[in-house]
């Protein structure tokens, strides 16, 4: 799973930011693609290099419950994949370990190059990551900047995920087992 955009507020948080700070009223569904550096949008991204702008991020509202119930399906393993300034990456493991404390810390990746990484699921806001990801089975999360996007799996809520991802594991997997044994 990516971070940004898909687990904490990111792009949102940012454009807040930036209306406060320079007292402008930009809109996050505006963004015509990742990257987009018109005109006052571009003052968002010198917040990402900011340790109290990192810190800020907040879970999406539901980001939580879905790792968490991900996370017991008996086989799986989830993994952080989140491409951060070298400068932060530091603090972007505080914040994971923080707000996910139940998955290992070894299950975070800390890059810039999600091309690399190989999973059965790969899940991202960015199509530029998707694309360039080798992944199994791909899945974009619906923004203003890949909107116009198609020929892939996407969602817009963390249930529309859960049905994809629990689909994908059914076909994979003979059985899925939802509840939690003592051993597992």
């Amino acid at each position: 799973l990516d971070c940004d955009d898909l687990l904490l507020e990111c792009a949102d948080l940012a454009i807040k930011c930036v209306n406060r700070d320079y007292g402008l009223n930009l809109d996050p569904d505006n963004l015509k693609h990742w990257g987009y550096r018109e005109g006052d949008y571009a003052k968002m991204y010198d917040y990402f290099s900011s340790k109290d702008f990192v810190l800020s991020q907040k879970p999406i509202e539901g980001a939580q419950a879905f790792v968490e119930r991900l996370s017991k399906i008996q086989g799986v393993k989830v993994y952080f994949i989140t491409a951060v300034p070298i400068s932060m990456m530091g603090i972007r493991g505080e914040c994971l370990q923080r707000y996910f404390p139940w998955i290992p810390t070894r299950n975070f990746i800390l890059s810039s190059s999600k091309e690399v990484a190989h999973f059965d699921i790969f899940v991202d806001d960015a199509c530029h990551n998707i694309f360039a990801n080798n992944s199994d089975y791909k899945i974009v999360r619906r923004r203003s900047w890949n909107e116009n996007i198609s020929g892939m799996l996407s969602y817009s809520s963390f249930d529309e995920l859960w049905v994809i991802v629990e689909s994908i594991l059914k076909r994979k997997r003979v059985v899925i087992d939802n509840k939690i044994h003592i051993p597992s």
